[in-house]
């Protein structure tokens, strides 16, 4: 058997991180996605890839009726106790954004908060949370721009990480072209619009720390690299060196894409 010598941090960090520390920067990006795409009350409402539940909480305030998707059973978990913090009533149900569990023509409004970055098929994605939308309905989602903080992170665990592994599909996510081309057809009135969060940090170095337990790459390339000291030192240190361009008076900077759509 195989030991996992981050086990005990990695443990600490999950359970801090399931309790809602101040590093859970979602909150203020989903109010913005809520807004953007502009909720309205008793409208049915699927997030795909709900993660801890941010962004369906936000619609559900807002007066939405919510389906909230997710992979993962311990975000889920995490998802379900915010909403029965505050008594809101949200579907949370575990699935894949790739095999949508509804009918066709099913929600009034569709979004997902940086969740369908992650899925290895993104054209797939795309045709399953349109094919779920009503016509005249409303698609919007936010990804991380591939020359901001995120997608250089992104780029250079991708470099660290086994071929197979690539993770090349993120970062069509957050180019216009890709996403007009991917939504051709079917969207109209497609929009996008850059916004930027900070994130307070005590240092350059505690970011970097922390990132390595939350961000699912940078976490793949620091235990793959586990036994090799010399070359996860040298991630670490290119690491610094990508983050240090956001970085300035204990914060970093996060810049980030809406996009949002019509369907046909």
């Amino acid at each position: 058997m195989t030991c996992d010598p981050y086990s005990a941090l990695k443990s600490a960090r999950q359970k801090e991180w399931a309790r809602g520390s101040e590093r859970d920067f979602t909150t203020p990006t989903a109010l913005r996605l809520i807004e953007y795409v502009g909720v309205r009350m008793r409208e049915d409402l699927l997030d795909v890839g709900c993660g801890s539940g941010a962004v369906a909480i936000a619609a559900q305030r807002a007066g939405a009726r919510v389906c909230g998707l997710e992979s993962s059973i311990a975000q889920l978990e995490v998802a379900r106790w915010r909403a029965a913090t505050i008594g809101a009533t949200i579907d949370f149900r575990k699935g894949s954004a790739e095999a949508l569990p509804f009918g066709g023509d099913y929600f009034d409004v569709v979004i997902s908060e940086l969740g369908q970055m992650f899925a290895p098929h993104p054209g797939v994605v795309v045709r399953e949370m349109v094919r779920v939308l009503k016509p005249g309905g409303r698609i919007a989602f936010s990804a991380w721009p591939q020359e901001a903080l995120m997608g250089q992170i992104l780029a250079l665990a991708d470099r660290h990480l086994p071929h197979q592994e690539s993770l090349g599909s993120y970062f069509a996510w957050g180019s216009p072209q890709e996403v007009r081309d991917r939504l051709a057809g079917t969207v109209v009135n497609v929009e996008f619009e850059p916004d930027e969060i900070s994130i307070l940090t005590p240092s350059l170095q505690h970011y970097c720390s922390n990132i390595e337990f939350t961000m699912e790459p940078v976490k793949k390339v620091v235990l793959t690299l586990a036994h090799d000291p010399v070359r996860l030192a040298q991630f670490r240190r290119q690491l610094e060196t990508v983050v240090a361009n956001w970085h300035s008076q204990n914060r970093v900077r996060l810049s980030y894409t809406l996009a949002r759509g019509i369907k046909r």
